[in-house]
């Protein structure tokens, strides 16, 4: 299972890419021209030193609202077509996707090329990996060990250089920790 996050994903949503994926969702009219006015002319501030200067904000949707998480979710919810291989698993910013192979060096291969085809989605998508963030585990039964550590590897977008992602022995999915034995018992919980 591989856990990705995003940088910034709500304070980067291309405005005007989510109103169109919306319309290609069928909203449209009256409801897309609502959406239009929700999200347009936002503005924030910033504090310091009791000096705060009020700015209009040119991308990005307002957080903390029921609809933030359902619009975002609209905004990334064709990222699945990056990929026939991965299962996608979103929930607002918070995205697993899981693929299986017997055998570790497909696997490794796959994934990479994978992982560069769901990352070349997400930058036509105006979003980045937060690539400290992201890792994965590799599931398996305890009594086979693994012959190597593969690399997991994608584009930073910062620095234009590949990075290795980290491996861990477990993943928190929706509250839940989930260790590489696919075990959530006591040991599972000893992670925090």
């Amino acid at each position: 299972m591989w856990s990705f996050h995003l940088k910034k994903p709500f304070d980067t949503v291309n405005r005007d890419v989510l109103l169109a994926k919306l319309e290609n969702y069928s909203v449209r009219g009256v409801i897309n021209s609502w959406f239009r006015s929700y999200l347009a002319d936002r503005k924030q501030n910033t504090e310091v030193n009791n000096v705060s200067e009020t700015k209009t904000t040119l991308c990005g949707m307002p957080q903390g609202s029921v609809l933030g998480p359902l619009l975002f979710l609209q905004y990334i919810n064709d990222i699945y077509k990056s990929s026939l291989l991965f299962a996608f698993y979103l929930f607002a910013d918070d995205t697993s996707i899981t693929l299986a192979n017997n055998i570790l060096k497909e696997l490794e291969s796959l994934v990479n090329r994978e992982l560069g085809n769901a990352n070349e989605r997400l930058k036509a998508n105006k979003l980045s990996l937060d690539i400290k963030k992201s890792n994965f585990v590799i599931f398996r039964p305890r009594q086979k060990d693994m012959p190597f550590i593969p690399g997991i590897r994608i584009l930073d977008s910062v620095t234009n250089t590949y990075a290795n992602l980290e491996m861990k022995d477990y993943v928190k999915y929706l509250g839940l920790t989930i260790d590489s034995n696919l075990s959530t018992t006591k040991s599972a919980r000893n992670y925090r």
